[in-house]
């Protein structure tokens, strides 16, 4: 009986300690279809919470216009308002990757982009590291802020539709800012297992 009241003790502590790992590694996942490409303003979804660590992949399944020079945009935020990743999908295949402050947009990098590859942003801290199908594309930029919302667009310049077909999809990963009230709920259950086990050794002590 005792043997079966210590198994159940661990389980639940193995619970625990599973609710506060998730807590610190939520996913999030969001995908466009190719209509939201045709709007030349941002569609954005906000996370949650702010996000200070871990990652954010990209992976596009558009298939764009052949016929009007289109462009699809997506633009990760920082929780500064003022400062985003820029990457901007081209018809040709090529890919390119900016950071705006404020006004003032600044080409960092160009690449190369194909259906279903994945573009992952690594960041920890005010660090981040921008990786293309396995090549870093940027190491260890710095920025100011973490990361709050992702948004998408198009645009063309025969004012014609960007995307014809498929989608654009974005997974997440990481801790977030503010756990608070998921240990405001784990706290009081870990002090309920605190107390059953010093009852279980008081009972084993005096031999019931």
């Amino acid at each position: 009986m005792k043997k079966q009241l210590l198994l159940a003790l661990c389980a639940s502590a193995l619970l625990m300690l599973s609710l506060v790992c998730s807590a610190q590694a939520l996913v999030f996942h969001k995908s466009w279809v190719y209509g939201a490409f045709n709007n030349t303003t941002y569609a954005f979804t906000m996370f949650e919470e702010t996000l200070t660590s871990g990652s954010i992949c990209i992976t596009s399944h558009l298939v764009l216009n052949e016929t009007a020079n289109p462009q699809a945009t997506v633009q990760v935020n920082c929780s500064s308002q003022n400062q985003a990743f820029v990457f901007v999908y081209y018809q040709n295949g090529a890919l390119g990757v900016a950071f705006q402050e404020g006004s003032t947009v600044s080409s960092l990098v160009t690449s190369t982009w194909l259906i279903n590859e994945t573009i992952e942003l690594n960041f920890d801290g005010n660090y981040v590291t921008i990786i293309n199908n396995d090549v870093v594309l940027i190491g260890d930029f710095s920025y100011d802020g973490n990361i709050t919302c992702v948004g998408v667009k198009g645009s063309s310049a025969l004012q014609d539709y960007v995307a014809t077909a498929g989608y654009l999809s974005i997974d997440s990963g990481g801790g977030f800012g503010d756990i608070s009230g998921t240990m405001n709920e784990i706290i009081p259950l870990i002090i309920d297992l605190a107390v059953i086990g010093c009852v279980i050794g008081a009972v084993k002590k005096i031999g019931i």
